[in-house]
């Protein structure tokens, strides 16, 4: 019987390491020769679906999109700071972090929300996208005044006032 291989969620970069979910576990490529990748530590997600995996850099944390469709931000040693929890039910499914630490969350639904710094507020920015009925990414641009969304057969490009 052949072993299915892991299933792969979000990715991102941090301080110089690769870092990625990897089915129940947010793992990490220590040694680039070596090509492995070590466990950092478990996550609620299972990356059975679209799941998105974010860095805030100046606050040296984590953002996450769960199994459940919420959004879980943790310290780079694994250390919960807060859940923010799709009430609304918009499956949440990707995350994105701005250099001046805002949140954007897409929704599957083809909407996009901001996220309080500490979690508490879900606000929505876009009820739905022009074109795209099932959102499945979303990214900023370098200088963070540039929200690429994505999705079906197109990407949206929304300016950050």
């Amino acid at each position: 019987m052949k072993e299915e291989p892991p299933s792969n969620g979000g990715v991102c970069m941090h301080s110089g390491y690769f870092y990625a979910t990897v089915d129940t576990e947010l793992k990490k490529l220590s040694d680039p020769s070596s090509k492995l990748l070590t466990t950092c530590f478990k996550t609620d997600t299972d990356c059975s679906g679209l799941n998105a995996l974010a860095v805030d850099q100046s606050r040296k944390r984590f953002m996450y999109t769960t199994k459940d469709f919420h959004v879980r931000c943790i310290s780079v040693d694994g250390k919960e700071i807060f859940l923010c929890k799709d009430t609304e039910k918009n499956k949440i499914n990707s995350v994105a972090v701005s250099a001046r630490g805002l949140i954007f969350a897409g929704g599957e639904t083809s909407s996009v929300h901001v996220i309080s710094e500490n979690g508490e507020k879900i606000k929505t920015l876009l009820s739905k996208c022009v074109n795209i009925k099932n959102l499945s990414d979303i990214w900023l641009d370098e200088s963070g005044k540039t929200l690429y969304v994505c999705g079906d057969e197109y990407i949206e490009l929304y300016d950050i006032i």
